[in-house]
């Protein structure tokens, strides 16, 4: 008699990219303990474990957690250790492709260095978890837009094969994306892939008008406001635009009180899928919303009431939507969606 799986064995096991992912939100408590250790930072254990609640009347929100982790990444093997211990992680939640975003201009290291220490961090993991892992260094739109242009050419002037793309985080408010376009302008010309953070606080849809028409992007982080304007809906399914759509986002997870019916009911996530969107689940802050691969697909089943058949659709959208080869993409539809329907034949009723 064949076992069966029951429906979190089932997501555990599918095999799935994760393309929107902030190394700093991979860190565990443990490993910010031991960095805070390393540098005599002399936070409490009650202060670290202050910056990883997930308590909508006690945290100060992932943005937070951010800039303090960032300030632990001093030497070579900081960023190593966080970029392997990151791997095996993703890898036990069946990832097996991730692009990951880090804000260079946080790192107390050069450009190079912190790259090097990332890669070989990764490139460790591969070797012993099976997950390729490839960067995305971001823009951090609260700083300047001159210093987004030295970045973008840090980038440009020190190319790394594992390096695919810029993106655009932090807090959009007072920083529309429009302010950037030289950055993006000249990351686009040394063809490089595009993608930035849009609508994450529910800001105006044409913040995301703007990420498409002027800075070029190929696929959007976020991008929640879309619902609210039909015919840039119209606009994004024709053109196929991908999504990166986070369940546990913490915006929404606040806003309603945390896990409730409320917040079930007004996460753009379901509005989004069913207007036709191709969305891609993706973890965003894994350690800081206490969540991972596996738990992020579960709850588009348990907490969205997507179907098996809908969470194929999202592996799909996944290897679409990276920035893989299209060689790679070619053979992830044929391997891992054969994988994909032989676990289905073994899943529970």
């Amino acid at each position: 008699m064949t076992t069966k799986l029951t429906l979190f064995e089932f997501i555990k096991k599918i095999p799935k990219v994760d393309i929107h992912y902030h190394i700093m939100g991979g860190i565990s408590p443990e490993t910010m303990n031991e960095l805070n250790l390393k540098y005599k930072c002399g936070l409490s254990c009650e202060e670290i474990n202050d910056y990883f609640a997930r308590d909508v009347n006690k945290s100060k929100g992932a943005i937070y957690a951010l800039k303090m982790l960032y300030s632990l990444m001093r030497e070579y093997d900081d960023l190593y250790y966080v970029a392997y211990e990151i791997g095996r992680s993703s890898s036990n939640n069946g990832v097996k492709y991730q692009e990951l975003t880090w804000n260079p201009n946080e790192v107390n290291l050069s450009y190079c260095d912190a790259t090097q220490s990332l890669i070989d961090g990764f490139s460790a993991a591969e070797k012993d978890f099976d997950i390729i892992t490839r960067l995305i260094p971001g823009i951090n739109r609260e700083r300047s837009p001159e210093q987004a242009l030295r970045m973008v050419s840090d980038v440009i002037n020190n190319p790394f094969s594992e390096v695919l793309g810029i993106g655009m985080d932090y807090k959009e408010h007072n920083a529309p994306p429009e302010q950037f376009w030289k950055s993006y302008r000249m990351a686009k010309e040394a063809g490089l892939f595009l993608t930035a953070h849009c609508c994450e606080w529910e800001i105006h849809w044409r913040n995301l008008e703007t990420a498409l028409n002027l800075l070029q992007c190929d696929r959007i982080d976020h991008g929640y406001s879309v619902i609210n304007n039909k015919e840039l809906i119209q606009i994004c399914r024709d053109n196929g635009t991908f999504f990166t759509v986070v369940p546990s986002n913490s915006y929404f997870w606040k806003k309603y009180g945390g896990n409730t019916p409320e917040w079930r009911e007004n996460h753009p996530i379901r509005k989004m899928f069913d207007s036709g969107l191709r969305i891609i689940p993706a973890t965003d802050d894994p350690e800081l919303h206490l969540t991972n691969a596996t738990k992020c697909y579960l709850s588009l089943v348990e907490d969205f009431g997507f179907s098996i058949d809908d969470i194929r659709q999202c592996i799909i959208n996944g290897i679409d939507g990276s920035w893989a080869p299209t060689n790679k993409k070619k053979l992830w539809h044929c391997h891992w969606l054969k994988e994909f329907d032989q676990l289905r034949l073994k899943l529970a009723e």
